[in-house]
């Protein structure tokens, strides 16, 4: 009842694959490196995606994660370039290392009110995100998770936050205006590093 490590390995000839609903676990590299893979079908059957599940699937443009999936491991989508947008379903309260990390064409993501940490490096360069809506469950914000946005105009800090890891979001070159919540108790050095366009940050007493 699961998709084994390294199951289709670098199959650069598979253009669209449908995920049988026996299938509870896509195991680690399961599709990594199928660079001409455009559509995938994820059934609700699926409870796990693991580590670098589609990492380098760089034609995947769209994918549906069902709410039935718990986690999703680091490294899962990282490299798919062509991916445009992603609805992270209401089951996951992290989003790992790297999990997103150099999706270049990613300019939506709906993260729910279940995330709590956004891990490190979790949307390294993703140079089209303009702007994200961060829910008021995140507590933790970790290293680079946002470093090197190089379209992203608008982020809200939202007032659960304790922690905002080093660079986070350093060299965001089009950031204007941020606002640390009163909640935040450990601020990492060179988060706002480079962040040119940057004219007004507030920042609480403490810090």
């Amino acid at each position: 009842t699961k998709i084994t490590e390294e199951k289709f390995i670098n199959c650069n000839q598979m253009i669209k694959f449908s995920i049988p609903h026996s299938i509870r676990k896509i195991c680690e590299k399961s599709f990594n490196g199928c660079t001409s893979l455009t559509e995938i079908y994820i059934p609700s059957s699926v409870k796990k995606i693991g580590k670098c599940a589609f990492c380098g699937c760089s034609s995947l443009s769209k994918v549906n994660i069902p709410e039935t999936v718990k986690s999703i491991g680091s490294y899962s989508f990282r490299e798919c370039s062509s991916l445009e947008e992603i609805c992270i379903p209401p089951s996951i309260e992290m989003i790992k290392e790297h999990t997103f990390d150099m999706c270049v064409s990613l300019a939506n993501i709906k993260i729910p009110e279940s995330v709590k940490t956004i891990g490190n490096n979790a949307f390294f360069r993703c140079s089209k995100l303009k702007s994200i809506s961060l829910p008021s469950s995140i507590e933790s914000i970790e290293d680079f998770a946002f470093c090197e946005c190089s379209s992203l105009e608008q982020v809200s800090i939202p007032p659960n936050v304790k922690s905002i890891g080093k660079c986070a979001f350093k060299l965001c070159p089009l950031l204007k205006k941020i606002s640390i919540p009163s909640s935040v108790i450990f601020f990492g050095s060179q988060v706002f590093n480079k962040c040119i366009s940057l004219f007004e940050l507030t920042i609480p007493n403490g810090i």
